[in-house]
């Protein structure tokens, strides 16, 4: 008979169908959420772009930061002074204060999040507790994923310019090149940091009620006491076999 198999393989199956018939409803309740609270979004993330590229080298200077619409799609615009020379460049080896303007769509800052919430709301067995601290735990993670996607592809830019390391100017490409094609990678990945507090504490919680059944010893009842079964009546006229 092959029900065993069958048996140990349909909760995973049903775990994993469950959570794709959750994701997509999720996915597009959160897009939705998103489409509707992005202006305010957008405004919480310029300040903090603009000042986490001015963090990250001292010789940037954030002069001007925009919103701006361009065929119905929202765009983050900086306008960035570099106070340091451009090396290599013919007739002008001392030059100073180069200024870049540099934009991106404002909804590639949405990924993270609807990714990360999605998952969270859509993954099964959660309780809401437990789904609400997940979500609490995740809030900081976005905020890292979208602090390193943006600053990191204007750096990347203005330093293909101004780098005197190659190797330096090489491994920011290679990093913007990855957060242009990674956004998802990067939100799976705080998802999993998310979740993996819930996982660990199972995993270290003491099987108190394995240990109870192990050790508990199991009384067989005399013909006369109480059936274990609750009826009220003797085990000897219930649940007795052959009585």
């Amino acid at each position: 008979m092959n029900t065993t198999p069958q048996a140990t393989v349909n909760p995973s199956r049903r775990q994993l169908r469950a959570l794709m018939l959750r994701l997509v409803p999720a996915g597009i309740f959160f897009i939705f959420l998103f489409f509707l609270i992005n202006p305010f979004y957008v405004r919480f993330y310029r300040p903090l772009i603009a000042a986490q590229v001015e963090w990250m080298d001292s010789a940037y200077d954030v002069e001007k930061s925009e919103i701006l619409t361009i065929n119905r799609v929202q765009y983050l615009q900086y306008t960035i002074t570099v106070s340091k020379p451009v090396p290599n460049r013919p007739y002008a080896p001392g030059e100073m204060g180069n200024t870049f303007q540099l934009k991106a769509q404002a909804n590639t800052l949405c990924i993270a999040p609807i990714i990360v919430f999605s998952l969270i709301l859509a993954w099964p067995g959660l309780p809401l507790l437990t789904r609400v601290q997940t979500f609490l735990i995740s809030l900081p993670l976005i905020v890292l994923v979208n602090a390193l996607d943006l600053p990191m592809i204007f750096i990347a830019i203005i330093e293909s310019v101004h780098s005197t390391s190659t190797i330096g100017s090489t491994a920011l490409s290679v990093w913007s090149h990855i957060l242009n094609g990674g956004r998802q990678f990067l939100a799976l990945v705080a998802f999993l940091i998310s979740i993996a507090p819930i996982y660990i504490r199972l995993d270290h919680r003491p099987p108190i009620e394995a240990s109870r059944r192990t050790s508990a010893p199991t009384i067989t009842p005399r013909r006369n006491d109480p059936c274990p079964c609750g009826s009220g009546e003797k085990y000897k006229n219930c649940c007795l076999p052959d009585h």
